[in-house]
């Protein structure tokens, strides 16, 4: 994600949050706890990669496509930050 930060800084961008497994499919292995973990990682490497301060990152468009498997996290009380829109994928599920 460092890479992708320092490719796309200087464009308009909407930044994806999150990840999946490989394929983009539901990572058998992947927890909630992990998850989260992820996504602090993700926001860090914004902040730097954006030279941005502690208070920086709510000005930065940031986007989390809930799929399936996420949403059960979701639903199991996974914290996400409240500057991340949450985008509920509807894929008959």
């Amino acid at each position: 994600m460092a890479e992708g930060v320092a490719r796309a800084k200087n464009w308009e961008t909407l930044w994806t949050m999150g990840m999946r497994g490989l394929g983009d499919t539901a990572s058998p292995t992947l927890t909630a706890a992990q998850l989260q973990d992820i996504i602090q990682v993700e926001q860090a490497l914004l902040k730097q990669g954006l030279n941005l301060t502690a208070q920086g990152l709510e000005s930065v468009p940031q986007m989390w496509c809930i799929y399936k498997e996420v949403g059960g996290y979701y639903e199991q009380g996974l914290s996400v930050p409240d500057d991340i829109t949450l985008l509920w994928a509807d894929d008959n599920w």
